[in-house]
């Protein structure tokens, strides 16, 4: 029932009534069955010097996988599925995962895998008795991951923490800890951490939580930053933070949903905020602007100035909450079924494709997760079907 329930919202959400915009800067390099004709879904298309990774198994089948290809040609290199259970859950959200030389660190919330890239194997795995959030951080050789334990009476979470463990390893040690103050009227969300080296050399841990009151039915939002090395803990409040944007660039801290509030990551002091009524939800930096997504009744992409918040431009276009990329003065996404394209510069639509399947099969709309590679100038994504490989002009 749960699987259906998604296979519904994502043909609503992703209802087409648009046609296409006949462009011709990108041709389909290679298209791979991800999952033998069967219906799945893709982590975000993580690139590593020759390889292209997939992951399999978020629909209707317990063949959950994870997929590498040769980016260049599309020939399957190995598939990893070395999980604990039979059947697991899946891998999260679309940007789980976490990279360093050639460990790649998925997890599925209660289960943390870590996988030699080169050859698909296995190099270590842990199972908490409690369950986690699904999403891996990290600096370095060092990761981190949410955790949550509940009360003696299993009934609600007790508290959270934030662990860390060397990448090589997956030996897992606590380090900051969230207390649910309340009890069971308390729900307690804290979110995956960004880290930063301030000027003095120490990490900083930046991160939101959020607390919800069942009984007055009222919220909280907190921004944190945590000093891994003096152990301080600096918690700062406000009424409507979600922290759908967690983002660090040249020394600052970007989080926030009805309001983008930009922070300093060495004196913690607010540096500016700015309103985003439908929020602002997986924003990147290049070439020194800020792009984002917004969701709600009148979905858009903004561009924003990182060091005064100022919006340079927003440009309305339907389903847009695909994580974003961008290559050479064009950002690029998928929303609404369809590939698109807007020019960075001012947020004019270029161009939108459909997906190569959608023809034959109304279910094979493009996902929202969009990786390119600036070595070879391709774009990889899916389609629920199957893994997509186009060439950019």
């Amino acid at each position: 029932m749960k699987y259906l329930m998604l296979i519904i919202v994502f043909l609503i959400g992703c209802s087409k009534t648009e046609q296409p915009i006949v462009n011709n800067t990108y041709k389909l390099e290679w298209k791979k069955d991800i999952m033998n004709g069967k219906m799945t879904g893709s982590m975000r298309p993580v690139i590593y010097e020759d390889f292209v990774i997939y992951s399999r198994g978020f629909m209707e089948s317990e063949d959950h996988a994870i997929i590498a290809y040769n980016k260049k040609n599309g020939k399957k290199e190995w598939v990893w599925n070395d999980y604990f259970d039979e059947y697991d859950r899946g891998l999260g959200p679309r940007r789980a995962n976490y990279i360093y030389n050639n460990v790649l660190v998925v997890t599925t919330g209660r289960d943390v895998y870590a996988i030699d890239v080169e050859n698909g194997q296995t190099l270590w795995k842990t199972r908490e008795d409690y369950d986690g959030r699904v999403v891996i951080s990290g600096l370095d050789n060092t990761i981190f991951h949410v955790k949550y334990v509940l009360d003696e009476t299993q009934s609600y979470v007790a508290y959270e923490y934030i662990a860390k463990a060397d990448i090589y390893t997956g030996k897992w040690e606590e380090i900051v800890r969230i207390n649910n103050t309340i009890g069971n009227n308390l729900n307690l969300n804290v979110k995956h951490p960004q880290v930063h080296i301030n000027n003095q050399g120490d990490t900083i841990l930046a991160f939101g939580y959020g607390t919800w009151h069942f009984t007055l039915q009222e919220g909280h939002g907190y921004v944190s930053f945590y000093n891994t090395t003096t152990k301080e803990l600096v918690v700062k409040e406000y009424e409507d933070i979600n922290t759908v944007s967690n983002y660090i660039y040249d020394g600052k801290y970007y989080t926030g949903g009805g309001t983008l509030r930009c922070f300093d990551l060495d004196t913690y002091e607010l540096l500016w905020d700015t309103p985003t009524p439908n929020g602002a939800g997986f924003p990147i930096v290049r070439d020194g602007v800020m792009f984002f997504n917004s969701e709600g009744l009148t979905p858009s992409i903004h561009a924003i100035n990182p060091n005064t918040g100022q919006i340079l431009w927003k440009t309305l276009t339907n389903g847009s909450g695909s994580l974003l990329d961008y290559k050479d003065g064009v950002i690029f996404y998928a929303g609404g079924g369809f590939m698109r394209a807007i020019q960075a510069s001012d947020g004019q639509v270029l161009w939108k494709a459909e997906s190569p399947d959608y023809a034959a099969n109304s279910d094979a709309f493009f996902e929202d997760i969009v990786t390119i590679d600036p070595e070879t100038n391709k774009l990889y994504t899916g389609n629920y079907f199957n893994a997509l490989c186009y060439q950019l002009e």
